[in-house]
């Protein structure tokens, strides 16, 4: 009897094993879809800042100043961060500075054209590298929050090497808007499936979240009782005697 529990419960383990490396999986490629969406948005405006300063009739320096004013908001920010990041909620102030980040890069074009301002560039470029700013860290404490060591080193690679394809990305899709000025363009499809990326966040993190803490626990119970049944299954009873010696 008590093997039959052993491998029933070794059935039950194989399965939330399974079900925990697919949550673990899905947590990985929605991080990192939102994180790549975030570098091709903010790598844009460097792809196309040729394009942008003859569309503003600026010198070169008046469009570059826009990536200082990112930069600058965006290491600012850090310094806070660095603070105060074991004492928010990641999904919350995540969800929340990705969203506006997706905005602001559709802004940036939409704006951008409206106004032919190059202060109001200026100006969003510079919200948004407060919104992105947290974007690396938060990714990485959720990831050592919620998987398994064994898939850190392995995790920590994927993230570069999203940075670089997303530059790819960015660069490629700046391209057939060059000769036409049509700069804005390229921001608002990056801004679209940066979107995307942000809605699937939202609806699935918490499911993947909560998949991979209940299967962490529900192994932990299962391999408990494994032990005790293993333990039962090494009692022997000795006839003529009233004691049950355990061996």
């Amino acid at each position: 009897m008590s093997n039959d529990l052993i491998i029933n419960q070794s059935k039950e383990t194989t399965k939330n094993k399974s079900i925990y490396n697919s949550a673990c999986k899905k947590l990985v490629f929605i991080i990192l879809f939102m994180y790549g969406m975030m570098m091709c948005s903010k790598n844009i405006y460097t792809a196309e800042i040729t394009v942008i300063q003859d569309f503003f009739g600026a010198s070169s320096s008046n469009t570059s100043f826009a990536n200082t004013c990112y930069y600058f908001f965006y290491g600012l920010l850090q310094c806070f961060l660095v603070l105060f990041i074991d004492k928010i909620n990641l999904r919350k102030y995540l969800g929340l500075t990705v969203l506006l980040s997706a905005l602001f890069t559709t802004f940036m074009g939409v704006i951008g054209v409206a106004t032919k301002s190059l202060i109001s560039v200026y100006v969003i470029f510079s919200l948004n590298g407060l919104c992105q700013a947290g974007m690396y860290a938060s990714s990485m404490k959720i990831f050592a929050k919620n998987l398994p060591k064994k898939m850190l080193p392995r995790t920590n690679k994927l993230m570069s090497s999203v940075g670089i394809v997303a530059n790819a990305i960015s660069y490629g899709l700046s391209i057939p808007f060059a000769e036409s000025l049509k700069w804005e363009i390229p921001f608002i499809i990056a801004s679209l499936v940066f979107l995307l990326a942000v809605i699937l966040f939202f609806a699935l993190y918490p499911i993947v979240v909560k998949q991979i803490k209940q299967n962490e626990d529900e192994d932990e119970i299962i391999n408990e009782q494994s032990l005790e049944l293993k333990g039962t299954s090494n009692t022997v009873l000795i006839r003529g005697t009233k004691d049950v010696v355990v061996c």
